[in-house]
């Protein structure tokens, strides 16, 4: 059986593109479907009729949130866990024990640290 394209929804969508929202997060959200949905209607014909018609003279790409940074996120407490980390490496400790030393020195999780020092390299 053929799928079929839910045109009001496609123009709907287009419509809060261009006088609401130009996150894809957002935009997803509010209509309660994935954002790959919401980019598959954009590649649409019925998306750039309704921004044509709208006189819609802008960037046609979604803004995307910028991936977190735990350096600028977590600041002081991740240099810190970095320094203790390091700091424990350079003494010899087994690789396998550097979390948890982070963690009792620091309270921040081991899962958190691992993350970190696979993330930032920090056993290289």
């Amino acid at each position: 059986m053929a799928r079929v394209k839910p045109i009001e929804k496609i123009r709907a969508t287009a419509y809060y593109f261009v006088f609401v929202s130009r996150n894809l997060n957002r935009i997803a959200k509010d209509f309660q479907v994935s954002p790959r949905t919401i980019k598959r209607w954009a590649a649409e014909p019925e998306w750039s009729e309704v921004l044509d018609a709208c006189g819609y003279q802008g960037e046609r790409a979604f803004e995307v949130k910028p991936p977190r940074d735990a350096e600028r996120d977590a600041g002081d407490a991740f240099r810190n866990a970095r320094k203790i980390y390091h700091k424990a490496m350079k003494a010899g400790k087994p690789h396998h024990k550097l979390a948890a030393i982070t963690e009792s020195k620091t309270g921040i999780p081991r899962r958190r640290i691992r993350e970190w020092a696979k993330k930032y390299g920090w056993g290289d």
